[in-house]
């Protein structure tokens, strides 16, 4: 019954949709009566399929909560072992939940829209519906034949997707539990960074609409509108990104936070061209000038981000990028929506030609104008160097359609092959950056010289950048160009700030994104240009001078409770622990939580539930006065094998990013026996290093007549300081004598007692050994990282303090003659002036 109710409501959802579109496009037409009536009917039928997209949402969220597994998308994604806060996240780990998220922001944005669309809304909901239309057809379902449906439902069952011959002996079968989530995916960040990225895509529409159906209306007062969610869009995107960046950097394991995959370009590129588009957007409205280049980076960015859908779900990444999804059979209509994009702007464009030609403006010699052009430019090549290789595999793609061999392939090294570009490209912008501010609010503010604008801040540069430079020490020219470069442009900023706090802050908010900007691209350029393996050993160094040291071993090996050097640092391997599946670690002490608090002491005949898949590792690293705890986790995945997470020590200006990279397999841990060892009570001896003593023996069990007994030896082994427990076991049932060993993983020894002397109490024994429970890990020092945050938070409050201003700030309109009459100066008709401090601007 769920799932039908859900592919109903789909259904309604999409025929609503495709009314909506047809009734807006028949009010628009003068040759039609009642357009009123045509219009309430359009709105009416986007609120409908509002209202069953939510519906479909909250239906799906109930199959996969409550373990209905004869739905496959919530057998595929979801297990019962999940907790709450991860079954959100198995939500949207496949592809019809995610485009249903989208689906769903696009339908909520635009009932939020609706509200005071006033005369843009037949325009803006045509547009906004023919996107959405194409994609509820993505989660539409309908199957015409066997080899051709229109959409995967989320609502599928799984007897009709699994090939299992249990569903022809038994089709009303049910699976027990489900598949599980993938264990990447198993982070906090998960739960709200897939959901972001789709907000920041739904939002995106928005400014699209209002461009196209201005150009469409021949009416100039769309930007307004359109900058405000343009803004808001740029804001939830950066966090977005940002939560994407800090799972890669919580969760992964290649040592940092962005690793150049295509995937990660695919979305890095429209966040470049919004930022573009939101300074076209101010050149326009402070100058008049740029209005075709603002039209131009809006359309680009939103067909962006749809060929970043494409590229990432389609699967075409498969080969060269681990986030890409496979392709099920959706390819066809994300191609088709993309070709929706291209064709309504083409469409546009042939419609306005001739509008659009009259927006062309004659060049200008004002210096902030041209530092403007020249940093959009900038952020557009910077945009196209990674879209160029990122499309690779697109163009492979079509050249062997149009049957040919093609033998490019992308980088082999992205990470260097990308940075030897893209920091230039950050150094240009960041220099045009603060000096088109410094140029704009000197001439705003009435800056007397521009000394005074820079000297304090050039000051404050040379002093922070010489001593973050004694820190970290010098490497490569062009990192050091690049802490100057952003420093200066952080600290022009704030100056800019400091100047408003006490005159009007509202309209601080490009100084503090710019600010934001700067720290950001500090800590990314201090963290990775300046990063360093810490458990690097066995270095040789060349005798040629010119030749790098050589790093045999990256990786240091830890044997249980030996502790180690590692730079400035002691580190310890000193216990390893199961997970529960309330989250508890397990080890044989007891339990505990990832805190570090106290154990909870387990009894005879507690009932633990294991979580067969996560090993935790405690290391403990010390330094001159400090203990620190972190557990790098391990999981032993069924699909994806062993899986390594890193754990994260952070300070003030750095972060220890430690993980695991090899451990003993127990499958093939060989053991080899001693001779024969004896002790008494009390008595000790030495072997292999160790102090061996047997405190005592004890019988643990007797039956009633004496046919079987158990006697238990306690043995205190001493490993330099270290003391350890073990109690084998001797038994007689039956009279058949039955041995039970006790293990110590640390030491990699077993006690076996073979015959004990009631009179004496003698003990017989042989030492099982193997090698020591060990692991080894790779630990690397990341200075400043925690500036990449900081600055991502001020860049995004400063976008913050830009959309409350847009939205707060009247405007008046004003028509020809009205500026001449009133003012002297000369007003074009259709701008859109701002009222500040009672003055017209």
């Amino acid at each position: 019954m769920l799932g039908n109710i859900g592919h109903i409501a789909i259904i309604v959802a999409f025929v609503g949709i495709l009314i909506s579109c047809i009734s807006y496009s028949l009010s628009l037409k003068p040759s039609i009566s009642n357009q009123e009536g045509w219009m309430m009917l359009g709105r009416c039928s986007f609120i409908t399929q509002f209202g069953s997209i939510t519906l479909v949402l909250i239906l799906l969220f109930i199959a996969i909560f409550n373990h209905d597994y004869q739905y496959y998308y919530a057998w595929r994604h979801s297990s019962n072992d999940l907790p709450f806060y991860y079954v959100i996240s198995s939500f949207w780990e496949g592809q019809e939940g995610s485009f249903l998220v989208w689906i769903f922001w696009n339908a909520l944005i635009g009932f939020i829209v609706l509200r005071k669309a006033g005369k843009w809304e037949p325009w803006l909901f045509i547009i906004i519906g023919v996107i959405q239309l194409i994609l509820i057809s993505m989660i539409l379902g309908v199957y015409l034949s066997d080899t051709f449906n229109i959409g995967i439902s989320p609502f599928q069952l799984l007897k009709d997707v699994s090939s299992n011959p249990i569903f022809k002996i038994d089709p009303g079968f049910i699976p027990k539990d489900g598949n599980g989530l993938n264990p990447l995916l198993q982070n906090i960040w998960m739960v709200i960074h897939p959901p972001i990225i789709f907000l920041s895509f739904a939002v995106s529409l928005i400014p699209f609409a209002y461009c196209i159906s201005g150009l469409f209306k021949k009416d100039i007062s769309w930007i307004k509108p359109a900058q405000i969610w343009m803004l808001v869009s740029l804001a939830i995107l950066s966090v977005g990104i940002m939560m994407g960046a800090y799972w890669a950097y919580e969760t992964l394991n290649f040592g940092g936070y962005w690793n150049w995959d295509p995937v990660e370009n695919a979305i890095l590129i429209p966040w470049i061209v919004m930022v573009a588009s939101t300074h076209g957007i101010i050149l326009y409205q402070k100058r008049g000038k740029g209005l075709l280049l603002t039209i131009g980076l809006i359309v680009s960015s939103y067909f962006l981000i749809i060929y970043s859908t494409f590229l990432t779900r389609s699967g075409i990444l498969g080969d060269s990028s681990v986030h890409s999804f496979t392709d099920l059979g959706l390819s066809g209509q994300l191609l088709i929506l993309m070709g929706a994009v291209i064709a309504i702007i083409v469409v546009t464009l042939v419609y306005s030609w001739k509008y659009v030609k009259s927006l062309r403006e004659t060049s200008s010699e004002n210096v902030w104008e041209f530092l403007m052009i020249i940093g959009i430019s900038i952020l557009l090549l910077s945009a196209f160097q990674i879209l160029l290789p990122t499309s690779i595999p697109v163009f492979n793609k079509i050249i062997e359609g149009l049957g040919f061999n093609s033998n490019a392939a992308p980088p082999t090294d992205p990470v260097g092959f990308y940075s030897k570009f893209q920091i230039w490209f950050a150094v240009g912008f960041c220099f045009l950056a603060f000096l088109a501010q410094v140029v704009y609010w000197k001439r705003i503010r009435g800056f007397s010289a521009y000394e005074k604008v820079f000297s304090v801040p050039l000051f404050l540069t040379l002093l922070t950048g010489g001593a973050l430079l004694l820190k970290v020490g010098y490497t490569d020219w062009k990192y050091i160009v690049m802490i100057f470069v952003s420093l200066l442009g952080a600290f022009v900023s704030i100056q800019i700030i400091y100047g408003f706090v006490k005159q009007n802050l509202k309209v601080s908010g490009g100084a503090f994104s710019h600010a934001g900007f700067m720290i950001m691209l500090l800590g990314i350029v201090l963290s990775a240009g300046y990063s360093k393996i810490i458990s690097q050993n066995i270095s040789i160094t060349s005798p040629e001078s010119s030749l790098p040291i050589h790093t045999v071993q990256e990786n240091a090996l830890l044997t249980r409770n030996k502790p180690i050097p590692l730079e400035d640092y002691q580190i310890t391997f000193s216990n390893k622990y199961l997970q529960s599946i309330e989250g508890e670690l397990i080890s044989s002490a007891g339990l505990r939580n990832t805190n570090h608090e106290d154990f909870k002491i387990l009894k005879s005949g507690d009932t633990i539930e294991i979580n067969k898949e996560n090993t935790y590792y405690d290391l403990k690293i010390r330094d001159a006065d400090n203990l620190y705890h972190v557990l790098p986790r391990m999981q032993n995945n069924p699909e994806m094998g062993y899986i390594a997470s890193p754990s994260i020590l952070s300070f003030w200006d750095k972060d220890i990013y430690i993980h695991v990279t090899n451990f003993p397999d127990p499958e093939k841990q060989e053991w080899q026996k001693t001779e024969l060892l004896q002790l008494v009570p009390s008595q000790s001896l030495e072997k292999f290093g160790l102090s061996i003593k047997l405190l005592s023996s004890e019988l643990s069990a007797i039956a009633e007549d004496q046919s079987e007994l158990l006697i238990t030896s306690h043995f205190q082994i001493d490993d330099q300081g270290y003391q350890y427990n073990l109690d084998p076991m001797y038994g007689i049932s039956n009279g058949r004598v039955q041995l039970y060993p006790s293990l110590s993983e640390e030491l990699g020894v077993k006690v076996l007692v073979e015959s004990i002397d009631p009179n004496s109490g003698a003990v017989q024994f042989r030492l099982i050994y193997s090698q020591r429970d060990w692991i080894t890990v790779k630990a690397i020092e990341m200075p400043f990282i925690s500036l990449l945050w900081i600055g991502t938070f001020i860049m995004v409050f400063g976008i913050g303090i830009s959309i409350v201003a847009k939205v707060k700030v009247p405007v008046l309109r004003v028509t020809r003659g009205l500026g001449v009459e009133d003012s002297g100066e000369k007003w074009k008709s259709g701008m859109v002036y701002q009222i500040i401090n009672k003055k017209i601007k």
